[in-house]
């Protein structure tokens, strides 16, 4: 029986270690990586003061936090902010992009600012994700078990506060 204990007490232990050390250890990779995927995928800047990454304040969810986060136009709109917000939280189930059906938690949005702008031409300030490479075919073909092949995502709650 004390063997048993031991076994259970050091599996736990490792498996809580490793939720502490694995955000601490690849922070600023997911965060440089997250940083350079979201400038490339629209033409605005996005900036943000402080990134966490953590898996206690949702567990067993991956709670991603940006404090002080801010999209800022270009071109048209160099400077101008589309939006400003004090935190942005995202809290993702870990393993669901493995199934490839990504299971979003919940979005948080703290005291958001938004300022959208159309200028006398049409064109507006939010409109700024990159065009795609790939043209869209009108129809997707489905595959023989009436599925598609894509990635499903699903959000189970989105929240601004103040």
């Amino acid at each position: 029986m004390k063997k048993v204990l031991r076994i259970l007490l050091i599996t736990l232990g490792v498996i809580l270690l490793l939720l502490i050390l694995t955000p601490i250890l690849f922070k600023s990779r997911i965060e440089q990586t997250v940083k350079h995927t979201i400038n490339e995928q629209v033409t605005a800047t996005v900036d943000w003061s402080r990134f966490s990454l953590t898996f206690f304040r949702g567990f067993p969810d991956l709670s991603v936090n940006l404090h002080g986060l801010s999209v800022v136009g270009l071109d048209d709109f160099q400077g101008d902010t589309l939006v400003a917000l004090d935190r942005f939280e995202l809290r993702v189930n870990p393993f669901s992009a493995i199934r490839r059906d990504v299971e979003v938690k919940s979005i948080l949005l703290n005291r958001p600012l938004i300022n959208g702008i159309v200028l006398e031409d049409g064109s507006a300030n939010w409109d700024i994700a990159q065009a795609s490479d790939t043209e869209v075919e009108e129809e997707i073909p489905e595959e023989e078990d009436g599925e598609g092949g894509g990635m499903g995502l699903s959000l189970e709650r989105f929240a601004i506060l103040d």
